[in-house]
């Protein structure tokens, strides 16, 4: 793994993490947070998850040589490749989404856990991988689960355009609807919702990064240790401020998110030092945080509400005391799912 790209995926999680902090940060610092959030919306942080994706997905495809391969043999590597990917995300987006099903019915709390009708639409739009769908539908605080429906769902159409149309075609069609979602998008005000192209700014990442080769890269991107932090730094709230700077040009703004993500991408695959450190405690951070980026997004709002639940039932009333508590929880829920749902299903593979 490439340690500049767990960088990458360390910056994301905290994104994701910050955009959906209100709803454990104390009320006292409501205002800090109000003022942060005229500036700042990290909700960008899937952009960069999504241009990760994108990027990796083509680079195992491309790996599979399906131009130069049998049809058959080439349909049967598809049909592997897709699912490898179910078996990387399904279980713990399973599992997690099961939980909040349970609390849903077992507390009957529809602030947080929802309607159980409600929460049974959303538990089996999670499993089939339409929950954009449904979210968009009916939108809700532990609506997260979206991302992962849409990932899969590009994974599965990109690879079967791939597999019939072949790589040339492939890339002209991704080129032309990154194009065209500079304008328009599908979903009217929940667009955000089918934001697929930051996954495509990936595979046209991946085909640059190919074609110029590392070593053009690396020696344009060479820079002290001063100005490699100032990018970087300068990048990750350029990403996260992305949203607000842009509020008119709803298509545009995600075009711009999209484009900043793989510049991010490309600038940690020169491999100079942009996204890591040499510092063994900050970079043991780095790793365990984004090792366990998928854990923290799929359980970050949910441990939340149940340790809100909890604190509900035993009336403490402490706003800063559930904050360090659903933080502890949140990380203590991540470790559980990286190490006993997430990771035996990799070793299955």
């Amino acid at each position: 793994m490439i340690k500049e790209v767990q960088g990458l995926r360390f910056w994301a999680i905290l994104m994701v993490i910050f955009v959906h902090s209100p709803i454990i940060i104390p009320t006292e610092y409501s205002g800090v947070k109000n003022a942060i959030w005229k500036v700042f919306h990290t909700s960008t942080g899937v952009e960069l998850f999504f241009v990760l994706a994108g990027y990796f997905m083509i680079s195992s495809l491309e790996k599979l040589n399906i131009d130069a391969t049998e049809k058959k043999i080439s349909t049967k590597l598809i049909i592997e490749f897709i699912v490898k990917k179910f078996r990387r995300l399904a279980p713990s987006a399973y599992f997690w989404v099961f939980i909040a099903l349970t609390f849903s019915v077992i507390t009957n709390n529809k602030a947080l856990f929802l309607e159980p009708s409600v929460m049974a639409q959303k538990f089996f739009s999670t499993i089939l991988w339409f929950r954009n769908f449904n979210e968009a539908a009916q939108p809700t605080h532990l609506g997260y689960f979206w991302a992962i429906s849409l990932e899969f769902q590009f994974f599965v159409i990109f690879s079967i355009i791939y597999l019939v149309l072949g790589r040339k075609y492939t890339l002209y069609i991704s080129i032309v609807l990154c194009c065209i979602q500079m304008f328009y998008r599908p979903g009217g005000g929940m667009s955000w919702l089918f934001r697929f192209d930051p996954l495509l700014y990936g595979v046209l990442a991946y085909y640059l990064f190919d074609y110029v080769g590392r070593d053009f890269f690396a020696k344009i991107f060479t820079h002290n240790y001063f100005v490699k932090v100032s990018l970087s730094l300068l990048l990750v709230l350029s990403l996260s401020a992305v949203l607000t700077a842009f509020p008119s040009y709803p298509n545009l703004k995600i075009t711009i998110s999209g484009l900043t993500a793989a510049f991010m991408l490309i600038l940690a695959l020169s491999r100079n030092g942009h996204f890591y450190t040499e510092n063994k405690i900050l970079a043991s951070v780095i790793d365990y945080i984004a090792s366990r980026s998928y854990a923290l997004f799929c359980t970050h709002i949910l441990v939340w509400c149940i340790v809100k639940y909890f604190y509900s039932v035993i009336n403490i009333n402490n706003g800063k005391v559930l904050f360090i508590s659903a933080l502890i929880a949140m990380f203590l829920a991540s470790e559980f799912s990286y190490r006993y749902i997430e990771n035996i299903w990799v070793k299955k593979k």
